[in-house]
């Protein structure tokens, strides 16, 4: 049961991701939320799928690189 839940959660996963093929708001020059322009936004969009799926929610952090 355990391996057809995780199969369920992928395949939400995939299913949301995929919707946003194509979109702009996640692009470098682009704001979203408490990312500015000209930053990379790869967490933000992560965050934005798990959180859609509702079944976690992944705190995003800043990276001082």
């Amino acid at each position: 049961q355990v391996q057809k839940d995780i199969a369920k959660v992928r395949a939400k996963i995939a299913q949301i991701a995929i919707k946003k093929v194509g979109s702009n708001q996640y692009n470098y020059d682009v704001a979203k939320d408490n990312f500015g322009e000209n930053t990379n936004k790869c967490n933000k969009f992560v965050h934005d799928v798990i959180t859609a799926v509702s079944y976690t929610h992944l705190d995003v952090y800043k990276r001082q690189v």
